[in-house]
């Protein structure tokens, strides 16, 4: 092949616009709880109005694990899953794309000295 035309050819798909369907997941929609005072200021709104152990309770009698399980917490947020699932099952990976979301229930974790959590 020729490689000027391999070079033409790479530039012009390297210009093409990303199909408008295309969803972009690492792109925050609506509040960007990167930002640390957010995602503290989430964690204490909601503590204020939720009851994270019931909730968490419900939901770990609905999955019919036992003790031995390893549960996965997608889009973990600051926590409130995670700290009570910790304290049920074997291990717990805790997973979210906003970074201060994470140190945020990294450090609940911490203090409630768990160490079955993998972020």
């Amino acid at each position: 092949m020729d490689i000027e035309f391999y070079s033409h050819y790479l530039n012009a798909l390297q210009a093409r616009p990303e199909p408008q369907w295309q969803y972009d997941e690492t792109k925050p929609c609506g509040v960007n709880y990167n930002d640390t005072w957010r995602a503290w200021s989430h964690d204490r709104c909601q503590q204020g109005f939720r009851d994270y152990k019931a909730e968490s309770d419900q939901i770990i009698a609905l999955l019919g694990l036992d003790s031995d399980a390893t549960v996965m917490d997608m889009g973990c947020g600051t926590g409130a899953f995670t700290i009570h699932a910790a304290r049920h099952f074997k291990k717990v990976y805790a997973i979210d794309i906003s970074k201060s979301m994470l140190r945020r229930a990294y450090k609940k974790a911490r203090r409630a000295k768990l160490g079955n959590v993998e972020f």
